[in-house]
């Protein structure tokens, strides 16, 4: 389990890497609503993302179906559409197996702010959100 949720941090932070690459190039990031590592459309960042990751990783206990901010769901997903600048920001949502750490969250670009944190508050969460707050 550690060893997995090693590379789930790795694999975020590689996503993270060429979505910053993919933002210098551009002035914004790719933007999608729910693209998620186990569904048909992961395939949209892949290739938005071609050009700077050789290939998007997948969660090494990717479950079949399901979003990774729902208890049991092992997946990776991306989201950087609406409150008031698509594609000036971004979350990735993933989750581990052994609860650690905050979920650092992410906010969006609304008037009101919109704070994103599936992993809810506490001490120790399985789920996290972490993305790029609003530029």
């Amino acid at each position: 389990m550690k060893s997995r949720d090693a590379r789930r941090h790795s694999d975020v932070k590689q996503i993270q890497n060429a979505l910053e690459l993919y933002y210098a190039d551009h002035g914004i990031y790719p933007i999608g609503s729910w693209w998620t590592s186990n569904l048909s459309n992961w395939s949209n960042l892949e290739t938005a993302l071609a050009p700077y990751i050789d290939e998007l990783p997948h969660d090494p206990k990717e479950s079949s179906s399901g979003y990774p901010f729902i208890t049991g769901n092992y997946a990776y997903s991306f989201f950087s559409s609406n409150y008031g600048c698509s594609g000036g920001w971004y979350m990735i949502v993933y989750q581990l197996e052994n609860a650690k750490g905050v979920d650092p969250g992410v906010k969006a670009c609304s008037m009101i702010p919109s704070i994103f944190q599936y992993g809810g508050s506490g001490a120790n969460t399985a789920i996290k959100t972490v993305g790029s707050s609003a530029r």
